[in-house]
């Protein structure tokens, strides 16, 4: 809002009855923040529809235009502070605004020139701002007011056209009706050295520019990969981003019988491309993945309605909410450029079709309750109760758009149509509700108590079955037809009785039941079959006290339990209490001390690693029993590993402020935070403790009313550790042996080169048997068949950021100057261990070079991820006359990264034989000088 109409012109002698009227205390305050000129009155629930603040890089923050500081300051004393103890900022000087002949008050401020530079070729400088060369319209502001009758109109909006605009538009009559509309732009780049070998980006069809479309034989991978990396290299870099718009609309209006009402409608639309990924062939197979633009074209309405009654100490609100998403490409078809090996009867399968996110409905309705008593207690009781359904009944797509596919030799499949699907349509729905119901009372004058219980869950509705009703076919097929999961039955004789075909689940032709009175044992056991319903019911009880030791030192306290109920996960429930004590001292003599500390511990029911096996294959048979078969797909997961969300966790928090006034002129604010997170029962998982710190330094001087400088000075660091074992083997009839150099085989008997080495037998498995794999196989442990501890590996995730920012305000007599700079650093160390032997890297003997390079990366041998950024501005306000100045910009932007993961990638597009293709080119090092030259002007 422009600054020139946050106060009344003095002397004036225009009426007030509107302003003034007599209103209850909720609109009273309202009145007075009109009044000030702050905002529009805020109607109801004010968090609902048209965005509160639009803005750009420019317009807002070290980029936004000075102004001039008010002589007068905010009092007859110098210098204030707040109740903090924070010096107050000199506010700046406000212009009387215009008074028309008819009553009105008419204000604005206009901001308009060009730029030079600014816009190099990094994804990480174009961020979420446009800082395009030539011509630009910063910002715009009218604002008007008729203090006769309380009608309003205010206008902001600026960077018309470039991608970060905005705008917003109040108007109304107070306490009586509001009308608001806003628009924003944001762009968001996600590279700029994207090499696409496809048209069409953006749009559900992509065709190969140059390469042929799966190319066959005599072409081979290898020939496949060598053309992909030379078409890629003789690509020019391309942006790859998303465009989003935003549109909301907003009416408030004052009935009769103290009700209020409004209405929001909000419209967004996201267009663009970014970074996806696609494979061919198997999982796993020497078919690796390329990486391709995912077209993007999203709608999103959202619409809201309301009723509000206030009267005496009661408040009720109504709300219905619908929230609509679109997606205008519903499946994307991408031509392929890789060598896929003939399967399922496909010689050839020339591009992959996505399905991408579906478009669903999302409605909901609440209703929100107040009820104070001030005669007992002062106390107040609120409630509020919530529902709501997000439907999702999208069309489904056939599992490949290639004619032809024949799984296992099994006509008539139809795969590329839908009939092969167990129905048509997702068919899903959520449903949530929320029941949350607050007290609060003071018993006395230093004493305040709270009390909170909160009931939210949601039910997942989703029941869909892998099969198909053309064959029976259990299972999917993948990657538009040049791979498949499927369950079949084993043959071998013993397992299952003699003549069993690998097709004998299809005779039951879909049916549960059916394929279960078979009781064969299928040919693995993880196959997905059935989608997993998650459903969660979350209950927090809580409550707190504050205690006034004096009037300017409090101390607070508090205690609460969270209980989750959880259907289909590890844990069925967790429970989690938190002790927490605050205190706040507002008494010492130069500053103020706030102190928070609190304490958790998460605990649960029994965990159970594998809750979700009647949802895959393994559910249609019995577990193999005979010797030779391998059961490692009937084991999904480590019995040792823990998600860190239902893990045991024990955490504690510290926080600490402490603002000084060093002098009437200076003040210093210093802040520290500390968290650890101990996962004290994980052996593999996030293992171990989790821990981040912070502090931070601000200095603000204040020597002048023209004069202002700051500094800020920060710093994080954070680290966590994880565990895991990679799997080896669980074959039924085997016994397992451990050497002492870590390797698991299944022969007692040392190679040569391990005898050379003094490398000889410590343990064993014991066998393998169809009674006892579980137990044996299920948990890492040192002879573990399937999860040997000595083939486990971890990894140390260090993070570090400094930041330093340094600004200076100073008014002159001719001009008015700010300059500010900010250094930011951060730094991510990954340090990685196993064994080696263990996991084959090497075996025993000499060392190949080869063998040399991936062993000296064990341990911090990866290079260190590290980002820098260095800002400078420099803005000069002259004033060419009393409404008319003119800035000067110059902005400075250096920026430099380092990540590993691209290292070779500009020059060796695909760096291996298996067709993995990097067609982004990483993070962009920048350097970058914006010059502008700014009209302001005012009135």
């Amino acid at each position: 809002m422009n600054e020139s109409l946050m106060r009344r012109p003095c002397g004036s002698t225009a009426p007030r009855a509107k302003w003034t009227q007599t209103v209850r205390p909720v609109s009273m305050s309202v009145a007075l923040a009109l009044a000030q000129w702050l905002a529009p009155p805020a109607l109801a629930d004010s968090g609902t529809g048209v965005d509160t603040m639009v803005s750009n890089a420019l317009s807002s923050g070290p980029g936004s235009a000075p102004r001039q500081k008010d002589p007068e300051g905010l009092s007859a004393v110098e210098l204030t502070r707040n109740p903090t103890g924070l010096l107050n900022a000199s506010p700046s000087l406000i212009r009387k605004p215009t008074e028309t002949a008819s009553g009105w008050w008419i204000g604005g401020f206009l901001e308009l020139g060009a730029l030079e530079g600014g816009s190099p070729e990094s994804a990480y400088f174009r961020k979420f701002k446009s800082l395009a060369e030539g011509f630009y319209f910063s910002t715009a502001k009218v604002e008007a007011r008729d203090d006769k009758d309380g009608r309003y109109f205010n206008l902001h909006l600026g960077a018309l056209d470039e991608s970060d605009r905005f705008g917003n538009l109040q108007l109304g009559r107070v306490n009586s009706w509001r009308l608001g509309a806003s628009f924003s732009g944001t762009e968001h780049v996600f590279t700029t050295g994207y090499r696409s070998l496809w048209s069409g980006v953006g749009g559900a069809d992509l065709a190969l520019l140059t390469l042929p479309a799966s190319p066959k034989a005599p072409a081979t991978a290898a020939s496949a990969d060598i053309a992909i990396g030379e078409a890629a290299l003789a690509t020019p870099s391309s942006t790859l981003s998303i465009q989003r718009n935003k549109s909301s609309l907003r009416a408030d209006l004052h009935l009769p019988f103290d009700l209020q009402a409004y209405f929001t409608a909000s419209s967004e639309k996201r267009t663009g491309a970014r970074p996806f990924g696609m494979v061919m062939g198997p999982p796993g197979a020497t078919t690796a993945g390329i990486e391709v633009p995912e077209s993007i074209d999203h709608d999103t309405v959202d619409l809201a309605a309301g009723l509000q009654w206030n009267r005496d100490h009661t408040s009720i609100n109504l709300q219905a909410t619908a929230s609509l998403f679109r997606n205008n490409i519903g499946t994307q078809r991408i031509a392929s450029p890789l060598f896929v090996t003939p399967a399922n009867g496909l010689v050839t399968v020339p591009s992959g079709t996505f399905d991408l996110a579906p478009d669903n409905n999302l409605y909901g309705a609440k209703v929100e309750v107040a009820q104070a008593f001030p005669s007992l207690w002062k106390s107040r009781i609120t409630g509020v109760y919530s529902v709501s359904r997000a439907r999702q009944d999208d069309a489904l797509i056939a599992s490949t758009a290639h004619a032809g596919v024949a799984v296992d030799g099994v006509a008539g499949g139809n795969w590329d149509s839908i009939n092969s699907l167990s129905r048509g349509s997702a068919q899903a729905a959520v449903d949530t509700q929320l029941l949350d119901v607050g007290l609060s009372a003071t018993p006395h004058d230093r004493l305040n108590l709270r009390a909170k219980y909160q009931h939210y869950e949601t039910t997942t509705l989703t029941d869909y079955w892998a099969c198909n009703p053309l064959t029976g076919q259990w299972g999917r097929v993948l990657n538009d037809g040049s791979a498949a999961s499927m369950v079949t039955a084993i043959t071998a004789a013993g397992v299952n009785p003699a003549g069993t075909l690998a097709s004998a689940f299809n005779a039951a032709r879909c049916n549960l039941d059916a394929a279960k009175a078979l009781n064969l044992v299928p040919a693995a056991g993880n196959i997905p079959i059935r989608s997993i319903p998650f459903d969660q019911a979350k209950t927090l009880a809580s409550g707190s006290a504050e205690f006034k030791i004096t009037p300017r030192q409090h101390l607070t306290a508090s205690l609460e339990r969270e209980t989750i109920e959880r259907r289909n996960r590890e844990r069925e429930r967790t429970w989690e209490d938190t002790a927490k004590l605050g205190y706040v001292n507002r008494d010492l003599a130069t500053g103020t001390l706030r102190i928070g500390y609190e304490q958790g511990r998460r605990r649960g029911t029994v965990y159970e690693s594998d809750p979700n096996a009647t949802f895959y294959s393994a559910t249609l048979g019995p577990v193999p029993k005979a010797n030779g078969t391998n059961v490692a797909s009937w084991i999904h997961v480590n019995g040792l590993m823990r998600k860190f969300d239902l893990a045991d966790r024990d955490a504690k928090r510290l926080n600490l402020r402490f603002n000084l006034a060093l002098r009437d002129d200076l003040d210093l604010a210093l802040s520290g935070q500390h968290q650890d997170h101990q996962y004290v029962a994980s052996e593999f998982g996030r293992v171990g403790a989790h821990r981040q710190s912070t502090a931070g330094a601000d200095l603000n001087w204040q020597p002048a009313p023209d004069t202002n400088v700051y500094a800020s000075l920060s710093r994080q660091a954070s680290g966590m550790s994880q565990r895991g074992v990679a799997q080896n083997a669980c074959v039924l009839g085997q016994t397992y042996y451990l050497f002492s150099d870590g390797v698991m085989a299944t022969s007692a008997t040392p190679t040569p080169a391990q005898v050379a080495a003094g490398i000889t037998v410590v343990g064993n498995s014991g066998v393998v048997t169809g009674a006892n794999f579980a137990a044996l196989c299920g948990s890492a442990s040192a002879t573990s068949p399937l999860y040997p501890t000595s083939r486990a590996w971890s990894v140390q995730h260090e993070d570090s950021g400094n930041s330093l920012s340094l600004g200076v305000r100073k008014e002159f007599k001719q001009f008015t100057a700010d300059a500010s700079y900010s250094r930011t650093r951060g730094r991510t160390v990954l340090s990685y261990t196993y064994n080696p032997q263990a996991m084959g890297t090497v075996t025993s003997g000499a060392t190949t070079a080869a063998q040399a390079t991936t062993l000296a990366l064990i341990g911090a041998g990866f290079p260190d991820l590290t980002f820098e950024q260095d800002v400078a501005e420099v803005n000069l306000l002259v004033p060419v006359k009393r409404d008319v100045s003119l800035r000067l910009l110059m902005r400075r932007e250096v920026g430099k990264f380092k990540d590993f993961h691209y290292d070779g990638v500009a020059a060796a597009p695909t760096p291996q034989s298996n067709q993995m293709t990097f067609l982004d080119t990483g993070p962009q090092d920048y350097r970058s000088l914006t010059l502008g030259l700014m009209l302001q002007m005012q009135w």
